[in-house]
C-alpha cells in the first residue's frame, strides 16, 4: 500500500530531489556519466529524465567476455572517476555504483548510469534512506544515520573494479566487518600489479576512516602505483603481511585487528616518494535502460 506522507515532509523531499537533479544536470557535458536532462514530479514521486544509451553493462560484459585486466579497467574508468570527482565537489554522491550501473558502449566507453539514489551530503542533516547492493555497498550504507560521503562511492567503485578483474562479487561489507576474509584479486588470478592491488584494497577498507577518502586521492594513488612498478612496493610478497592491509611505496601499514586503525610506519626507500600519507589515529577504529529513472528514497524520511 502507498504511504501517505504529511504535506510538509512530501514538499521537503520533492524540493531536495529537484535541487539534486539541478546539480546533476550541470554535468551533462562531462564524459563517463549519463546525462540528466530533466526532472518530473508524477504519481506522488520524482523522476530524473536521462539520455538513452545502447550497450551492455559491465556485469553483462564480463559474463560473456571474461574478466578484464586491471590496467584496462583503471584506464577505462578514469573518465568516470574524474567526473565523480566534480560531482562530489558539488556535494552529491551516487550511492549505487556497481557493475549493473556502468554501461560499456559499442565504442568501448564506460558510462555511469542510474542516479536515482544520488543524494547531497554536504551540510545536509537528512537521514539517508538505506539503499544498497550487497558486495558493493560499504557498511555506512547499511545505517540510515551512517556517515556517507565521497568515500562511500570510492568503496563501491573499487568493489566494481574487483568484480571486473576477478569475475567475483566482493564479500558483503557487513560480513567483512565481523571477519574480513576478502581474498586479494591476485589470489583469484587477476592480472594486477602489487602496487595497484594495494590501492584497490585501500579503497575497499571496511572502516571508512581507514579508506581512501576521495576520487582525487584514488586517481593520484592509481597513477603513482602505475608509474612505481613492482619494485616500489614494500613487502608485496611477504606472506606475513595482512592481505587486506595497505602497503605502498614508502609506507607499510599494519592492521592487527579489525577494530584497530591502520598504523603508518614511515620507511621511504631512497629516491621513492611515498604514494600517500595516512594520519595515525589513536582511536579504534541485463539493465533496464529507461529514459525516466525513478528517484528512490523520497517517500519516507
Amino acid at each position: 500500500d502507498d504511504i501517505e506522507l504529511p504535506i510538509g515532509v512530501y514538499v521537503y523531499y520533492m524540493y531536495s530531489a529537484y535541487n539534486e537533479a539541478q546539480t546533476l544536470a550541470q554535468f551533462t557535458a562531462e564524459p563517463g556519466v549519463v546525462s540528466v536532462t530533466d526532472y518530473v514530479e508524477e504519481n506522488n514521486t520524482a523522476y530524473l529524465i536521462m539520455e538513452y544509451l545502447e550497450g551492455v553493462t559491465l556485469m553483462q560484459y564480463t559474463k560473456h567476455n571474461g574478466v578484464m585486466r586491471a590496467d584496462e579497467t583503471f584506464d577505462m574508468l578514469k573518465p568516470v572517476m574524474k567526473t565523480l570527482e566534480k560531482i562530489h565537489a558539488a556535494g552529491v554522491i551516487h550511492r549505487d555504483i556497481s557493475p549493473d550501473n556502468i554501461m560499456r558502449l559499442d565504442s568501448g566507453q564506460l558510462v555511469l548510469m542510474d542516479f536515482g539514489s544520488a543524494r547531497k551530503f554536504v551540510d545536509d542533516r537528512r537521514t539517508m534512506s538505506v539503499m544498497l547492493k550487497k558486495g558493493y555497498a560499504p557498511t555506512e550504507q547499511y545505517r540510515r544515520s551512517g556517515e556517507q560521503g565521497p568515500w562511500t562511492d570510492v568503496y563501491a567503485l573499487c568493489a566494481t573494479i574487483y568484480h571486473c578483474i576477478t569475475g567475483k562479487r566482493p564479500d558483503d561489507a557487513l560480513d567483512r566487518a565481523v571477519e574480513d576474509t576478502l581474498q586479494k584479486p591476485s589470489a583469484l588470478g587477476a592480472v594486477i600489479s602489487p602496487a595497484q592491488e594495494k590501492v584497490l584494497l585501500y579503497g575497499m577498507a571496511v572502516d571508512q576512516k581507514d579508506r581512501c577518502q576521495s576520487m582525487t586521492e584514488l586517481l593520484g594513488l592509481l597513477d603513482r602505483a602505475k608509474n612505481a612498478g613492482d619494485d616500489a612496493t614494500l613487502a608485496a610478497d611477504d606472506e606475513n603481511v595482512d592481505p587486506n592491509a595497505t602497503v605502498l611505496a614508502g609506507e607499510e601499514y599494519e592492521k592487527p585487528s579489525y577494530h584497530d586503525s591502520y598504523r603508518a610506519v614511515k620507511a621511504p626507500p631512497p629516491h621513492v616518494e611515498p604514494a600517500y600519507q595516512k594520519p595515525v589515529s589513536s582511536s579504534p577504529g541485463s539493465h533496464d535502460h529507461r529514459s525516466a529513472e525513478r528517484s528512490n528514497g523520497y517517500s519516507s524520511p
